[in-house]
C-alpha cells in the first residue's frame, strides 16, 4: 500500500501530566493561523497534546514499514526554554515505540515544521 497523509480526527487536552492547558486543541488539525496554545508560565510543563483518530485505511494483512509525523509549531519570542518533553505513538491506549522527542533545541520564534520519524522508522 502506498504512503498515507492524514490529519488527526481528534484533537484533545490531555491533563496526564503537566499544568498548563492547551486551549482550542482543535486548531493544531491544520496550517492555517489558527493555533493551539499553551500559557508558557515560565517552568511549566504543558499537558500532552493528544491526537487520535487518523482514520488510516490499513489492510489487516497490511504491514506498516514506517511512521512520519510532521509537526508545526512555535514558541513566543519571550519565552526562552520552550522544548519538546514527549513525542509519542499510542496504540490500543498504550505508548508504542520509541519517544522522538527533541529535548535539546528550543522550538523557532516562527512556524516551523519539524519531522520525527522516516518512511523506514517504525518506533
Amino acid at each position: 500500500m502506498a504512503f498515507q497523509t492524514k490529519t488527526s480526527g481528534t484533537i484533545v487536552d490531555d491533563n496526564t501530566v503537566g499544568t498548563d492547558v492547551w486551549t482550542n486543541p482543535t486548531n493544531a488539525a491544520l496550517s492555517d493561523g489558527a493555533y493551539t496554545v499553551a500559557n508558557g508560565l515560565l517552568d511549566a510543563e504543558t499537558h500532552y497534546l493528544n491526537c487520535q483518530n487518523f482514520g488510516f485505511g490499513i489492510p489487516v494483512t497490511g504491514t506498516v514499514t514506517g511512521v512520519v509525523v510532521d509537526i508545526e509549531k512555535k514558541r513566543t519570542s519571550g519565552i526562552l526554554n520552550c522544548v519538546d518533553k514527549f513525542v509519542r505513538l499510542i496504540t490500543n491506549n498504550a505508548v508504542a515505540g520509541n519517544d522522538k522527542a527533541d529535548t535539546v533545541t528550543n522550538w523557532a520564534t516562527s512556524d516551523t515544521t519539524v519531522t520525527y520519524g522516516a518512511a523506514s522508522d517504525n518506533w
